[in-house]
């Protein structure tokens, strides 16, 4: 027949092939008594990359595509319509009629949905499975609920008394419009297989998380109560790798190289109010830097940054006049705390980028005893570094490290007993209800009222947007948190006493996986392959929440 495609012999019903008998349309929500056969490509369901990428597979017995996610048969003339209903409003989702028919073209299906008649027949690999379908007793139409099978029994065999019940066979249907029917096939051995475990793909999400967050150094810990009166007495607890925090993948090594960045551009820039009077040695070595720079080449510009460093900071800088300054470090550190009225910063604006100017000199010293090295793995390091010392160290000789360390001990001493001015005015000592803070005036009404709102807001925030209004709770009552345990990474989460208050790990995501409508939010197939997709709301919710309890 035209437009019908021919059947093998296990899929051709055993009763007549009797007209398609239109019913009621059942529901796209999931059943509990619906079943899935065949997910994984076999005889019957083939995959092509091209409808994979659109939640398509292609059952080359019956001839037509198949909906991975409504477990339906589709004819390719109605894929726009389907895709835009509401099973699969997704954006991202985007037809190419064009390789759609490529596929069809090398699968060999025509897309024409056939006539299967009642059955029963072989099940068909791809679709729904319904246990629970009612079989008339005269004419073998199926339905799956008792009115429906009664209603058809009153209006199609009048005079037959009502059955007191009716056969329960398995059934599967095409589709939920022309070819609604159901069709009786037959029974299925282990028809009913585990619900889709989603283990694997949660440890994988781990597993590439501590990935992503893995840190090649191990720090020392932070946590004060880890480091006691003694040892810090004794400095024990004092980290062996002062250089570890510029290592790590972050922008520590960028902002403190940006001070060196800084002093490179002053002593190469023309000056106009003032001048640096500087040896032959570093005027040449600054020379060199500037052609090299010019010329854009890089290994000469590293290897003239090096010679102009070390001629700058192993030397002794001679005391100019008393109103000038010869050394350009500290000249340097004096115009960077110079403001724009005239003045200078205060003491504690000046011990932050002393200390930073500190790091990038050890750190230059280890580059240049590193480099001396060379490629002699048995090279002694003490040796090479014993000139070097006096430059690196303070109170032994006159040079710009030991001028830093010194102004650092009088800033810091100077900002610790340097009182500041007032901030807060109490406008009612009496009863402390209003304050002025520099100039504005504040009550503690608007604290209790900001307060109260921060908390809806936090609620709203964690309820609706980052648990998606899934009704999770974990009991937090009665929380033990041992302040005496100074174990490295101690945390009342890993508390074995907190077990019943933090049983599961994957609470959230294993109730994201279980809903419906949120799994086909959060979770995408492609390549028969399901990957967690996390929208730039929920993603900003988790990250506002995860930042503001790290900083209480």
């Amino acid at each position: 027949m035209p437009g019908m495609n021919m059947l093998p012999t296990g899929m051709v019903p055993d009763g007549d092939q009797a007209d398609i008998i239109t019913i009621e349309s059942q529901p796209s929500i999931p059943d509990e008594n619906e079943k899935v056969v065949g997910m994984e490509e076999t005889s019957q369901l083939k995959f092509h990359p091209d409808l994979d990428s659109i939640g398509l597979a292609a059952n080359v017995i019956l001839g037509c595509l198949i909906c991975v996610t409504c477990k339906i048969a589709l004819e390719s003339k109605h894929l726009d319509g389907h895709m835009q209903g509401n099973a699969h409003s997704n954006p991202r989702i985007i037809i190419d009629k064009a390789k759609v028919a490529n596929a069809c073209d090398e699968l060999d299906i025509q897309g024409i949905i056939p006539a299967l008649g009642k059955g029963p027949i072989h099940a068909i690999e791809g679709l729904a499975v319904f246990e629970d379908a009612l079989k008339c007793r005269e004419c073998g139409v199926l339905y799956r609920s008792q009115d429906s099978i009664k209603n058809h029994h009153w209006s199609n065999h009048q005079g037959i008394p009502l059955p007191p019940a009716w056969p329960t066979v398995s059934a599967q249907q095409l589709d939920k419009g022309t070819h609604k029917s159901y069709i009786e096939i037959h029974p299925i051995k282990d028809s009913s297989p585990p619900k889709p475990s989603y283990t694997d793909g949660i440890n994988q999400l781990r597993q590439e998380y501590i990935k992503a967050v893995h840190k090649p150094f191990i720090s020392l810990p932070l946590d004060p109560r880890s480091t006691s009166s003694w040892l810090r007495s004794t400095r024990w607890g004092v980290s062996n790798t002062p250089f570890q925090q510029h290592q790590n993948n972050d922008t520590t090594l960028q902002n403190y190289g940006l001070n060196l960045v800084k002093l490179l551009a002053l002593l190469l820039r023309p000056k106009t109010n003032y001048n640096l009077v500087l040896p032959k040695e570093l005027q040449d070595a600054l020379e060199n830097l500037s052609i090299a720079e010019s010329q854009r080449d890089m290994d000469a510009m590293q290897l003239w940054i090096h010679q102009v460093l070390l001629h700058l900071w192993t030397r002794t800088w001679s005391d100019g006049d008393q109103d000038t300054i010869q050394d350009p470090t500290i000249c340097y550190l004096i115009l960077h705390t110079l403001k724009k009225d005239g003045s200078f910063g205060e003491a504690i604006c000046v011990t932050r980028i002393i200390a930073q100017l500190q790091y990038c000199m050890r750190l230059f010293f280890v580059f240049h005893i590193k480099m001396l090295a060379g490629d002699n793995k048995e090279a002694n390091y003490i040796a090479l570094s014993e000139p070097l010392i006096p430059w690196y160290t303070e109170k032994v000789v006159d040079s710009t490290f030991n001028s830093l360390r010194s102004l650092q001990h009088r800033a810091t001493s100077a900002a610790l007993e340097t009182q500041g001015l007032p901030c807060i005015w109490w406008q009612d000592p009496p009863t402390y209800h209003t304050l002025l803070y520099r100039g504005h005036e504040l009550k503690f009404s608007d604290f209790q009222k900001t307060f109260s709102e921060m908390e809806l807001a936090a609620m709203e925030l964690w309820e609706k947007q980052v648990l998606c209004g899934l009704p999770l709770r974990t009991e937090y009552s009665s929380l033990t948190d041992d302040l005496r345990n100074k174990s490295v990474g101690y945390s009342f989460l890993r508390d074995t006493r907190n077990a019943t208050a933090f049983p599961y790990e994957d609470m959230l995501i294993n109730a994201v996986l279980g809903n419906e409508n949120l799994r086909s939010k959060f979770v995408i197939r492609q390549m028969r392959k399901p990957y967690c997709q996390f929208g730039i709301q929920w993603l900003c919710a988790n990250g506002y929440i995860i930042m503001h309890s790290c900083r209480n």
